[in-house]
């Protein structure tokens, strides 16, 4: 029974080194796929909603504020489709953007159901307009570089 268990106590230590060397294997390879699924789910949820910033939300205003006549106004007012666009997506416009929609928001009185600003309050959507612009055109241009880069 010694024999045996001597025969065993020498070829313990190669069977032990290959199951650890088995399992750190195995492990490994489960965290690296695990990572690996991480990122690549990242990489989809990114690109996800860098489409739906650019399709749903920049490009129309893009194409809106290009127009003639644009202004920051009528986005909150007349324009009753952009308005429903705009409302649906303000999530996915930055910070400044919405703050620029609410500051257009307050400027000028509501008469009759209708937003008419005076003449001081034209003068600051103009600016407004001008700014929301500027700044819409800049942030269009790194959403599609963004999008263009990592699709």
């Amino acid at each position: 029974m010694d024999s045996k268990l001597s025969d065993f106590a020498a070829i313990n230590p190669a069977i032990v080194a290959a199951i650890i060397g088995a399992v750190v294997a195995i492990f490994g390879i489960f965290i690296r796929d695990l990572i690996i699924a991480t990122l690549i789910k990242k990489r989809e949820e990114r690109i996800k909603l860098l489409h739906e910033k650019l399709s749903n939300l920049h490009s129309p205003l893009m194409f809106y504020l290009g127009g003639p006549n644009p202004q920051i106004l009528a986005i909150i007012t007349t324009d009753q489709e952009l308005r429903k666009l705009v409302t649906a997506n303000f999530h996915l416009l930055s910070r400044c953007l919405q703050q620029m929609i609410g500051e257009a928001n307050s400027i000028g009185e509501d008469i009759e159901g209708v937003r008419k600003a005076t003449i001081d309050g034209t003068r600051r959507l103009i600016g407004l307009t001008e700014d929301f612009r500027e700044v819409l055109v800049k942030e269009y241009e790194v959403l599609r570089n963004q999008y263009n880069k990592i699709k």
